[in-house]
C-alpha cells in the first residue's frame, strides 16, 4: 500500500538495474493531480475500466461496513497486503 506503513528505508540495488538493462519510474498521485485536475476524471475511467477487465492484479479482501473497525486493524497491523473494500 504504497509507503502508508511508515517503512521509508527503502533502498534499490542500481546496479541490478544498470546490469540488467532494466528502470525504473516512480509516480506519485498526490504531486501530480493538483498541478493537473483535469486529468483525474479520465485517469479513474482508464483505471476502473482496467479494473473491470481483469487487466490487474489487485488483492482485495471485502467486508461488510459494520466491521469497518477489523478493516482498520487489519491496516494497522500491516496485514492487508493488498485493498479493503467495505460493502453496505
Amino acid at each position: 500500500m504504497g509507503n502508508a506503513s511508515g517503512d521509508w528505508r527503502h533502498t534499490v540495488q542500481t546496479n541490478d538495474l544498470w546490469g540488467g538493462n532494466v528502470a525504473m519510474l516512480g509516480f506519485a498521485v498526490g504531486f501530480y493531480l493538483p498541478a493537473h485536475p483535469e486529468q483525474a476524471r479520465p485517469a479513474a475511467q482508464a483505471a476502473l475500466k482496467a479494473v473491470g477487465q481483469g487487466l490487474t492484479d489487485i488483492r482485495l479482501q471485502t467486508l461488510p461496513l459494520a466491521e469497518a473497525a477489523e478493516a482498520h486493524r487489519r491496516i494497522e497491523s500491516g496485514a492487508v497486503g493488498g485493498r479493503i473494500l467495505l460493502t453496505p
